[in-house]
């Protein structure tokens, strides 16, 4: 995170973090911190597409779901 946090400090652009950054407290850190404005994972998102949505439940954040899946989930199941 020295080389993003140095590069925005130093030149006013947004930056992002990525690589090895694996926990929700991690993420919030380094943005909180001014580190980074941006955390992006990769790898970790692939294994887990809902990651953005756990790691938001896991500091308590409320994410309003996309419409398209509002409407699928308000379906009876079968």
């Amino acid at each position: 995170m020295a080389f993003s946090e140095a590069i925005r400090r130093r030149s006013g652009i947004r930056t992002a973090a990525v690589g090895l950054i694996s926990t929700s407290v991690e993420a919030n850190r380094i943005v909180q911190s001014d580190q980074a404005d941006l955390v992006m994972f990769g790898r970790a998102y692939l294994a887990d597409p809902y990651l953005p949505r756990r790691f938001a439940q896991e500091l308590g954040v409320d994410v309003q779901w996309p419409n398209q899946i509002t409407r699928e989930r308000a379906r009876p199941t079968r």
